[in-house]
């Protein structure tokens, strides 16, 4: 299909009228590479059947790429370039875009970083990453940030970043700031979720999947529940699997496939409120979400671990990923609390037994289960080495207790 595609360009007339169509049919990489071609720019630039075709490609070409190609086309009519940059901010919004921008858009920087400003502004292009912040902060444009605040405050959706990257400003201004973001977190659950789902998968994928009013209900619900305002919602940290954000006392993580999701349950377990694969449209897997009791992380040592370690191993399961920073301390008994929510029970955790629900305030729990396995089945080459010293230590043991 591809060097197909190339036969035509010899053939001006076809290509041209038939381009919307020959860009929709290619795959991702073919058209990438299509639009390398030297013959391809020259005819796309004085067609202009690049930019009046943008709806399709940014589709199909990612801001990382698209860049290096849109450096490329400027090597050959820099002015078709600047003079489209509109339509390449409303499709291409994001850190490496700006900078390669004003690397050779625009010969004055403070005017082509206003420009971008001015344009989200006028234009009320909704923000869904931070970058652009984070140019200005990282390049010495701290003040430009801050005098376009109003900007940023209204038409970004990533307010819970935002008022993370503004800990730099005085406090009396801070306050004010912060003031203004939490006002509009709190009218706006929507772009919460936006926040959320964004900070690690594709919005607009989750919005075709018809996922969102799920999470949007979720998290209605754990506020409600928890007694906090949406701008209370925190983010806590992105593992291995999951993205991490406290509600209340709730954790709220969503992430990739777990390598261990149907399991034996066990106390030392922190009993989630919802442990679940969801699933496309179509029935395949998704993302995980999880809603688990938050606990105390400090102080956590070793011995700990070993401890939590030692008693899952009696009973026949290895905690593969053991290390601290898996362990915690209950702030609360380890059973569900939540009545906010009907339709959530224990049959969404993933689970396959009951378990002793013994543990109270105080006790440790293993906070992340993505790596647990039972002693039969353990793929030892494939799991994390933290278990290796408590394995090594639980086997000295046992044997001494044989000799004796």
């Amino acid at each position: 299909m591809y060097k197909n595609v190339l036969d035509l360009i010899s053939e001006n007339d076809a290509f041209i009228n038939n381009f919307k169509s020959i860009i929709t049919d290619l795959s991702n990489d073919d058209l990438l590479n299509l639009l390398y071609q030297e013959d391809v720019i020259k005819v796309c630039i004085n067609n202009n059947l690049f930019f009046s075709n943008l709806d399709i490609i940014s589709k199909k070409i990612k801001s990382e790429d698209i860049t290096s190609l849109i450096e490329n086309i400027a090597k050959y009519n820099r002015e078709y370039v600047i003079n489209n940059k509109y339509k390449l901010f409303n499709y291409y919004f994001s850190y490496n875009f700006y900078k390669k921008y004003i690397n050779y858009g625009l010969d004055n920087l403070d005017m082509s970083i206003q420009d971008i400003i001015n344009y989200i502004k006028d234009y009320k292009i909704i923000i869904k990453s931070n970058e652009l912040i984070s140019y200005l902060m990282g390049n010495g444009y701290k003040d430009v940030l801050i005098n376009n605040i109003d900007v940023f405050i209204n038409q970004s959706v990533m307010l819970m970043d935002l008022k993370k990257k503004l800990s730099f400003i005085n406090k009396k201004e801070n306050i004010q700031i912060i003031n203004e973001i939490n006002k509009r977190m709190d009218n706006n659950l929507d772009m919460i979720v936006m926040e959320i789902v964004s900070s690690k998968y594709d919005y607009d994928y989750f919005k075709e999947q018809k996922i969102l009013p799920y999470i949007t209900r979720l998290i209605y619900e754990l506020c409600r529940e928890e007694n906090v305002n949406y701008h209370d919602i925190k983010y806590v940290t992105e593992g291995d699997y999951s993205i991490c954000y406290k509600i209340g006392d709730k954790f709220f993580k969503i992430g990739k496939k777990r390598e261990t999701f149907y399991i034996k349950n066990h106390r030392r377990f922190l009993q989630p409120l919802r442990r679940e694969e969801v699933k496309t449209l179509d029935g395949n897997f998704m993302f995980t979400l999880e809603i688990n009791q938050a606990v105390d992380m400090s102080g956590i040592t070793n011995k700990d671990v070993y401890e939590v370690y030692k008693d899952l191993r009696r009973d026949g399961t290895i905690l593969a990923d053991a290390k601290t920073t898996n362990i915690g301390r209950l702030i609360k008994d380890n059973k569900i609390y939540f009545d906010g929510i009907n339709y959530i029970d224990k049959s969404g955790t993933g689970f396959l037994t009951d378990a002793d629900y013994t543990l109270k305030k105080g006790d440790l729990v293993v906070v992340d289960i993505d790596q647990v396995y039972d002693i039969d089945e353990i793929d030892y080459v494939n799991t994390s080495l933290n278990y290796i010293p408590f394995e090594e230590r639980y086997n000295k043991e046992l044997d001494n207790k044989i000799r004796k």
